[in-house]
């Protein structure tokens, strides 16, 4: 079943659970993955102005979007299985980029091997939970249960104290979107399904093509520590600070972001 997305884009069900958004008609074939919460439209805006050449699919995410709301069980809290059902048949190779969570998804299934993946762009990755990360993602499935505002902590957390500054209704408003895309329940319920996740880490190494990681030099969601723990796991792995950023790169700094991620997918091509 085929809808008529945004900025021309079309959106397509698949496996019955999940939606895929697909815009443009390049040559090259890219996967978009959206963190938690965050609104895959503004993902697969941000890859598509960066690669106008390619071909960017973007999956939205149980209960994101046009999915249905499907919780993510204990054997595949990441969803990696559905994302792989939805991905199958439909090129020869990819390029994966993923943002927060999203980059953690892209690092699961370039380890998995079951979708033929080119190269791996990951921002503000990780390839554990680990206790403190848990405790904090429980921790705010709790508060959005309870009817917490997390607004403002998301702001701080997202976003350098530079650009809250320069930007503060921009900042306000990039989290509106990003909370508003999914309900109270289901964020809390995804939060709580990535906080069992596992570690990547002995299974990393299956993957041998390129891979870039992305991080603001400032994240303070997930710290440059965090990617640099990924890195130790990838031999091949080029790191990329983004000086003067927080966690969310392409809304900082987009013409950086669009740079690298271009200069990325070139080299998966050479």
């Amino acid at each position: 079943m085929l809808q008529s997305g945004s900025s021309g884009s079309i959106r397509e069900m698949v496996t019955g659970e999940l939606y895929v958004d697909r815009r443009g008609a390049g040559e090259v074939d890219v996967v978009a993955l959206h963190g938690a919460p965050q609104d895959p439209e503004a993902v697969a805006e941000a890859v598509s102005a960066a690669l106008p050449e390619a071909r960017v699919w973007t999956p939205h995410m149980p209960g994101y979007g046009g999915s249905a709301d499907v919780t993510l069980g204990e054997g595949d809290p990441l969803g990696l299985g559905l994302l792989e059902a939805a991905l199958a048949g439909r090129f020869a190779s990819c390029v994966l980029v993923g943002i927060s969570v999203g980059a953690y998804r892209a690092l699961g299934l370039a380890a998995r091997g079951r979708v033929p993946v080119a190269g791996v762009f990951a921002m503000g990755s990780f390839a554990r939970i680990g206790e403190h990360l848990s405790a904090r993602m429980r921790g705010g499935a709790e508060a959005v249960r309870s009817g917490v505002d997390v607004q403002p902590l998301l702001v701080e957390t997202w976003f350098s104290a530079r650009f809250r500054e320069a930007h503060a209704e921009r900042a306000r408003a990039v989290v509106e979107r990003h909370l508003g895309c999914l309900g109270r329940e289901a964020t809390a319920a995804e939060q709580e399904a990535v906080a069992s996740g596992p570690d990547l880490r002995p299974r990393l190494d299956r993957f041998t093509g390129p891979v870039c990681l992305g991080v603001g030099a400032l994240d303070e969601a997930t710290p440059p520590e965090l990617t640099e723990e990924v890195a130790r796991a990838l031999p091949q792995a080029e790191v990329r600070r983004f000086a003067g950023c927080g966690h969310l790169v392409e809304v900082e700094a987009p013409e950086a972001f669009g740079q690298a991620l271009r200069d990325f997918v070139a080299t998966t091509r050479s």
